[in-house]
């Protein structure tokens, strides 16, 4: 029987380490045959990617150009169809946990490395690795074939609303408001599903021009308005001078809402956006007074389908737990970062940046 030839890019920037996982592999089994391609720098990971076929990355979380659960998210944003295993060291384990919470499929210690585990390791990533892709994909045509008949209830629904059917009398117009409700509910629910998928396809293209990012926030808080004065909340924008940004203003405004949508949810009454603009960025911070997210789950809220617990707001509201991964995915895409921050006795924080290349404008 062939052996089957797996190819993996190996990032460790130790030679030693590097030697002893290119010796496990080749004791493994005549079942398979590793090609091993070594790199020690992530900027040359990246210029291999594009050059040759792999099946896997083994990486090591120290790099010199770049550090920590950073080497996996920019891996994924780069390659999302590639499985990751992490390697760390036994003081590192948890940070090899925070890993498969990112994304990576696997983490080994390299104190406790052996040729078994580590085959049985990357056979099983990779297997994950498929099942995960073949879920993504059934998600996908599943939401799609959602959107049709949602869209012809949508249509009997607005007709009826309308009057087209018959008038209705007050208990039926009631009926009627609350199936719009759910509909619209539905709807951005599918829309969630689709964009998130289609985001962690990386096959996205961004449709970057040059955006004057102030009047954008202004323009989605005020569609923002009345869904907050309906739940009593205030929302606030300080606009100020910021340089222009190359962006996808349509990505961009869907982050905005994500972000602001989720605010009014948990503010107890106020919801502020403000600006401000670092040597190379311009951050965006969403503050609402809400109360406090346990810092153990700052990372968790970013993945998708994941939601944390809050002791008070959001009135009981259970959404699809995509939202904030979508942010965190255009983000990525932007080459920009995203993180949450509380603020004691007053609420919670959202930050996201944006890096510029242009002049400030005059």
């Amino acid at each position: 029987m062939t052996a089957k030839r797996i190819h993996i890019l190996l990032l460790e920037d130790n030679p030693d380490d590097a030697l002893l996982c290119e010796k496990l592999l080749k004791e493994v089994c005549e079942e398979h045959v590793f090609d091993i391609l070594w790199v020690d720098r992530f900027d040359k990971a990246l210029r291999k990617l594009k050059e040759k076929k792999v099946d896997l990355i083994l990486t090591d979380l120290g790099l010199p150009d770049i550090n920590g659960l950073e080497t996996v998210r920019k891996l994924i944003a780069n390659v999302p169809d590639l499985p990751i295993v992490v390697l760390t060291g036994t003081m590192d384990q948890s940070l090899g946990i925070k890993a498969l919470r990112v994304g990576a499929q696997d983490y080994l210690l390299k104190e406790e490395l052996t040729s078994v585990l580590l085959n049985r390791t990357i056979q099983y990533a990779m297997e994950r690795k498929s099942i995960e892709k073949l879920k993504d994909e059934f998600i996908s045509v599943a939401s799609h074939e959602i959107r049709t008949p949602l869209a012809i209830i949508k249509e009997g629904v607005s007709n009826l609303k309308d009057g087209i059917a018959g008038s209705l009398n007050r208990e039926q117009n009631e009926i009627v408001d609350m199936t719009a409700r759910n509909i619209d509910r539905l709807r951005k629910i599918v829309d969630n599903i689709l964009n998130f998928s289609r985001l962690e396809s990386g096959k996205v293209l961004l449709k970057s021009i040059s955006v004057d990012l102030a009047p954008l926030i202004a323009k989605t808080i005020k569609s923002c308005q009345s869904t907050a004065s309906a739940n009593k909340i205030s929302l606030h924008y300080n606009p100020n001078k910021l340089p222009m940004l190359f962006a996808d203003s349509d990505m961009i405004v869907e982050v905005l809402n994500n972000l602001i949508d989720n605010g009014i949810r948990f503010a107890k009454s106020k919801v502020e956006v403000s600006t401000r603009k670092t040597d190379n960025t311009v951050e965006v911070t969403i503050f609402n007074d809400g109360p406090l997210i346990d810092r153990k789950h700052h990372d968790k809220l970013f993945q998708k389908f994941s939601q944390a617990e809050r002791p008070a707001g959001g009135g009981g509201y259970k959404g699809t737990g995509l939202g904030l991964a979508i942010c965190r995915e255009v983000v990525n895409l932007h080459q920009g970062k995203i993180w949450i921050e509380n603020k004691p006795h007053r609420g919670v924080a959202f930050h996201f940046t944006l890096p510029f290349d242009q002049p400030e404008m005059p």
